[in-house]
Formats: C-alpha cells, sequence, structure tokens
C-alpha cells in the first residue's frame, strides 16, 4: 500500500482521467490524495477521493468560474495564450505549497497531469517518483509527427518534417514564460533547468496516455516508458445529468457537444442546429453549462434538443454520428462507443486531435475559418452514409474492449513508480 499524490491540471476533462485512475488505484488499497486549489475540492470530494488544498490566499474560492468563462468564449490562439499564460502563476503557488503539503502527507509516489505547473519540478526537488498522464494528445516531441497544436495531416517528407520542426519550435518559444517560471525554482533547488516543457517535464519512468494505440501518427522513436492505454474513465466519475429518453425518436441519433471548456462560442451552435435542421435525423445538442444566447443561436429547429449538460457517454452508445470541437475526452469516448466524428476544433490541442480523427478514418473534420451550416451538414451526410467511418470507429471500439485501460494504467503505476 502506497500513499499516492494526485496533481490534475483544475479542468473538467483532466480532473476526470485523474479521478478515474484514483479509484482504481484505491480499489486496490491504495491511499490516494489530490492536491489542486479550492475550487476543485468539491469535484474530487463529491466522488468520495481525499483533498488537500493548495493555493487559497492566490486563488480563493470563486475565483476559477470567471476565469473560465472568460476562457469559454475564445478561440485559436487567444484561448491557447490565455491559458497558458495562467500556467506561470500556478507554479509558484505549486512551488510555494507544496513541498511542505507532500512532506507532511508522507507521498510515497506521484501521478502528474502534463499539465500541470510545476509538478515534475517539486517532484523532482523532493525525490519522489512519479508519472506522467497525457490526459489531452500525447505531447512529446518528435519532428515526424506534427504538434496538435496545428491540424496537419501527416507528411513523412522533408518538407512535412521541416514543416513540423518549426511548429514544435513556435510552441516551444510560445511555452517560454512557463518555463522560466518552472526554472526560478530549479535554479533555487539545485535542479537543471528546463529547456523544453514538452519534453524535459515529463516523467523518465512512466507516461502514460489515454488515446488508444493507433489512435496517433506513427512514433517509432518513443521510448518504451511511454505507453499508449486507451480512455481512463471510471462509471462513478462521471457526470450525471437529467434527460427525457423518451423524447428520443428512434431515428438515427446525432450527439453535438463542445465540450465543458470553449463553450460560449453561440454561433457554432447555430451552425450546427441549422445543418442538421434538413436531415431525417435527431440531434441533440450540449451546451455543457456555457454561457447561451438564445437570440443569437435563433429557433431550435423541430428535429432538434438543446439541453444545458448532457449524459454523454449513454447517449453516444445509442448515436450514429457525433460532432466534436475534437477534445480528446470526447474522441476517445467515441471510439469507446465505435462512434464517427465530425470534428470541429477550436484550440488547444483540438486541432491535431481532428487531425488523427482524419488519419484514422474515424471521421471527418472542418475548421472554424470554413465553417457554416452547409459545409457542416455536408460533412455529416457524408459520415453518416459512408460505412468506412463507423467501421474504422468500431476497430477501435474492439481494442478498447479487449484492453482495460484503467487497470493498464495502474498496472504500469504499481509496477514503475510506487515500487521504485
Amino acid at each position: 500500500m502506497a500513499n499516492i499524490g494526485f496533481l490534475s491540471l483544475n479542468l473538467t476533462s483532466h480532473l476526470n482521467v485523474g479521478m478515474s485512475l484514483a479509484k482504481e488505484l484505491e480499489a486496490r488499497g491504495h491511499n490516494v490524495t489530490f492536491f489542486n486549489i479550492p475550487d476543485v475540492k468539491r469535484v474530487v470530494t463529491d466522488r468520495g477521493l481525499r483533498f488537500v488544498e493548495m493555493g487559497s490566499k492566490e486563488l480563493p474560492e470563486g475565483t476559477l468560474q470567471p476565469l473560465l468563462e472568460q476562457l469559454s468564449k475564445l478561440q485559436g490562439n487567444d484561448a491557447f495564450a490565455f491559458l497558458f499564460a495562467g500556467m506561470t502563476g500556478l507554479t509558484h503557488i505549486a512551488a510555494g505549497y507544496l513541498p511542505d503539503l507532500l512532506r507532511n502527507e508522507k507521498i510515497d509516489a506521484l501521478v502528474i497531469d502534463q499539465l500541470f505547473a510545476g509538478g515534475a519540478t517539486v517532484a523532482q526537488h523532493l525525490n519522489i517518483p512519479f508519472a506522467s498522464i497525457a490526459s489531452a494528445v500525447l505531447l512529446n516531441r518528435w519532428d515526424g509527427a506534427p504538434n496538435p497544436k496545428f491540424s496537419c495531416d501527416y507528411d513523412p517528407s522533408e518538407a512535412g518534417i521541416e514543416r513540423n520542426r518549426k511548429h514544435w519550435e513556435q510552441v516551444r518559444e510560445e511555452w517560454k514564460p512557463w518555463t522560466d517560471a518552472e526554472n526560478i525554482h530549479r535554479e533555487a533547488w539545485g535542479l537543471p533547468p528546463f529547456h523544453n516543457m514538452v519534453v524535459d517535464s515529463f516523467s523518465p519512468i512512466a507516461q502514460i496516455s489515454q488515446q488508444p494505440k493507433g489512435f496517433d501518427f506513427p512514433r517509432p522513436d518513443l521510448p518504451d516508458h511511454v505507453h499508449y492505454v486507451g480512455p481512463l474513465t471510471h462509471p462513478s466519475i462521471r457526470r450525471s445529468a437529467d434527460f427525457d429518453w423518451e423524447k428520443l425518436n428512434g431515428k438515427p441519433l446525432v450527439y453535438a457537444s463542445l465540450g465543458t471548456l470553449q463553450n460560449g462560442l453561440n454561433w457554432v451552435y447555430k451552425a450546427i442546429l441549422e445543418a442538421c435542421a434538413p436531415l431525417d435525423i435527431q440531434l441533440v445538442l450540449s451546451t455543457g453549462g456555457g454561457p447561451v444566447d438564445e437570440a443569437e443561436i435563433g429557433a431550435v429547429p423541430n428535429n432538434a434538443l438543446m439541453v444545458n449538460f448532457a449524459p454523454q457517454f449513454d447517449l453516444l452508445a445509442r448515436s450514429s454520428l457525433c460532432i466534436t470541437h475534437g477534445g480528446l475526452n470526447t474522441a476517445v469516448e467515441c471510439l469507446t462507443h465505435g462512434v464517427p466524428m465530425v470534428a470541429v476544433p477550436i484550440t488547444h490541442e483540438q486541432p491535431g486531435v481532428a487531425a488523427r480523427i482524419r488519419y484514422t478514418n474515424t471521421g471527418r473534420s472542418i475548421s472554424l475559418d470554413e465553417l457554416d451550416a452547409h459545409r457542416l451538414r455536408e460533412l455529416v451526410k457524408d459520415v453518416l452514409v459512408n460505412p468506412l467511418y463507423r467501421e474504422q470507429a468500431k476497430k477501435f471500439q474492439l481494442q478498447i474492449a479487449k484492453t482495460n485501460p484503467l487497470k493498464k494504467a495502474a498496472d504500469i503505476i504499481e509496477r514503475d513508480v510506487v515500487r521504485k
């Protein structure tokens, strides 16, 4: 039995992955504790998991939601810059609070989200072994594959590799303020500096991605301690949501969601509703709790249901297609049910997820710059009619069902981290 600390990015999709894995490790007899800012406490404790607060002075309860509402309306580079600007402050909070908290809780090992600011630096300072968890797309740099910030297709030619190299360098520069913040504390603690956050801060003993094997571009040079395990989701972690199942009419179901982060773009919802209105399908559109301007969205068509929150996992089990923002959590839940996708990536790693959807023929995608109701409708019709996309998604469904991703991830942590 070990005392295992969890450092999860304070966003819903990342927390869900961490809490799911924590439940699996807890069931094996380990003590698990989450360390995070006050606004995360209720989310964690409501799932029956232990929580230790940090950063209450800098980020008191009630701070997070207004920031998320600002972020929900941003797209592209603006959203990317907004999110990563916060990493600098979170790095200093982690460095200021975590060393004493981890010592007091006698933490033996850590599970750290690859985007948790300050986590790897504190772990190395205290000499605590840790696993890195990729809740979003695997960020390990390899010039043979595009950086997931960009919706580039796989291109192994010299021109493609040069394009990738430039993109990876661009992102490294964009992450530099966060890197500099980490290095202030690394220098104070006598640790070697980080030069590239998306390489240097990841665990040297266990890196775990919730991408199913094959839902990525070819990466022949990944080290043995990098593992594709598949979706990390536990039934007790899924958010419950009321839904009137009797309103489903038996027509092909199209489920649409922009997730819980970039869910303030009302014009995208309008395009989805208008695209699906003439089709002989039923649409369920979840706004994920985002700010909804009904005047901007317009009338909801007769073949559509628009809800604040939806039981996504259960709806996908009945769906013929998912229109998604390209968040990895939604994408892997689609693959879990063998559901093909039409991706409308907005920011962060979502363009990279869309590129992987295209590469694996599990669906199609359209950029925000190109999005309108007519173009989206044609993609929806193509994915619904062409059997290729569902067949490819079904292959991943079978693979995921055979692998038991949560068990595999917990086995890796017990073997390579806890027993170090």
